[in-house]
Order: structure tokens, then C-alpha cells, then sequence
């Protein structure tokens, strides 16, 4: 089995996503992708980019490591990119949020609105953002698979 360590900056949406994916893709496919187990590495007060790339470094030992972060306020993104490659980790950067990443499954956020956390998040709370239009359940449920796909 595949197991794959990842290291994020949030404390709750990240690893909850990480752990619908081992839920709905975990198991393979049985048509050639195999089975693999996602262990999200967090903690209750964030870390930088830097903090986030040694996190996953430290915790996947041997294994495949991962390290996921927003894009939107840091300054030492280029010092994780090359202690990310220096130490065999692969990166995954959300712009600006992984938040508003998430949200767009449900509702189409665009225009005049901001990127912000703090209005995504308002929005992710909100009953009705959970429940996707028909459009955004194909386009999630595509998205959701190829990725799968490639896990």
C-alpha cells in the first residue's frame, strides 16, 4: 500500500479533505490503482511553508512526503521550495486559499469578492455552501476522481 505523509498549514479543513480522500479513493480501484493511506501531519497553531516542508519531512521518514500550504501571505515559499527538494518532498500550494479551493466545488465565487479566509470560511459554514448545484457535483466528482486517479 502507498502511504503518503502531508504536512498542511490548516488544522482542519486540509486534514479533513485528506481524510475524505482515503475514505472514497483509499481502497484502489481494483482496475490498477492501488490502495493507498494519506496521514495528514498538523497541529493546532500552523506552521510556515518551511515549518510545513520539515513536517512532512521528518514524519514520512522513508515514505512519500508531501507538503501543502497556502500561497496567499508567506515570504518563505522559495526557502520551502528548496529545502523541499533538497530533502525529497513534493509541494502543493493552494492560491490564495485552500479554503476558497474547497468552496469552489460548491458555489461559484467570482467578481468584486475577495479571497480572504475569513469570507471563505463564513461561506464554507454557511448550510448552503455544502450543498453543491448539479453542475458543481460533476465538476467535483470529476475533479474528486482524477485525482484519485493519480493517488
Amino acid at each position: 500500500m502507498r502511504i503518503l505523509y502531508v504536512a498542511c498549514e490548516g488544522e482542519a479543513t486540509e486534514p479533513d479533505y485528506l481524510d475524505y480522500l482515503n475514505e472514497r479513493f483509499g481502497d484502489g480501484d481494483g482496475r490498477g490503482r492501488r490502495p493507498f493511506r494519506i496521514q495528514p501531519v498538523s497541529r493546532r497553531s500552523g506552521r510556515t511553508p518551511s515549518g510545513i516542508v520539515e513536517a512532512a519531512r521528518q514524519a514520512a521518514g522513508e515514505d512519500e512526503a508531501w507538503a501543502l500550504f497556502d500561497r496567499d501571505q508567506w515570504k518563505d515559499i522559495p526557502q520551502a521550495a528548496e529545502a523541499a527538494a533538497r530533502g525529497r518532498v513534493e509541494l502543493a500550494l493552494s492560491h490564495p486559499s485552500f479554503d476558497l479551493w474547497l468552496l469552489l466545488h460548491f458555489q461559484a465565487f467570482g467578481g468584486a469578492q475577495s479571497g480572504s479566509s475569513k469570507l471563505v470560511v463564513e461561506k464554507l459554514r454557511r448550510p448552503e455552501a455544502r450543498t453543491p448545484s448539479r453542475s458543481t457535483t460533476r465538476r467535483a466528482t470529476r475533479a474528486s476522481e482524477a485525482l484519485g486517479a493519480r493517488l
